[in-house]
């Protein structure tokens, strides 16, 4: 069985072309899945998986780049 790891905003922002202050905005918009929400300060908020997929499509969305030709 594969290790699963916990995804953070650090995770989030390597994987990503999305800088802190987006993650930070959708995820007080409720946009991203956490599969664990942060306690108080010292803390870190776990993602689920489809934050990745879900950074790209809104960064994409941002830069106006599509897929389509």
């Amino acid at each position: 069985m594969p290790k699963q790891i916990n995804i953070t905003r650090k995770i989030l922002m390597q994987e990503t072309p999305a800088p802190y202050w987006v993650i930070t905005h959708l995820t007080l918009a409720g946009r991203l899945p956490l599969l664990r929400k942060a306690d108080g300060q010292g803390s870190v908020n776990i993602y689920h998986s489809d934050c990745i997929n879900i950074l790209k499509e809104y960064m994409q969305k941002k830069s106006g780049v599509t897929d389509e030709g």
